[in-house]
């Protein structure tokens, strides 16, 4: 058991450093208005993301363009 989790913890951090990469050069073709290359890495990104959450469906990855919601802080916070 401890044998999945240590692969899926892998995976998961492979797909989080891919990721990483390609929303950097998502931001340098965006300010190069490199749209073709912006189309494909877009494609990308959004496969690896619906793969991340096949490996662990409690995951959500952050979208860059998500409007941030207001959360309401939990009632453990306003013990601490």
């Amino acid at each position: 058991m401890r044998d999945v989790f240590a692969q899926r913890d892998k995976e998961r951090r492979s797909i989080r450093k891919e990721l990483n990469s390609l929303y950097r050069r998502f931001m340098e073709a965006h300010s190069a208005n490199d749209l073709k290359l912006m189309i494909s890495l877009d494609q990308r990104i959004r496969a690896l993301k619906g793969t991340l959450l096949r490996i662990d469906p409690v995951e959500e990855p952050e979208s860059c363009n998500r409007i941030p919601k207001n959360e309401q802080r939990s009632r453990l916070g306003n013990v601490i």
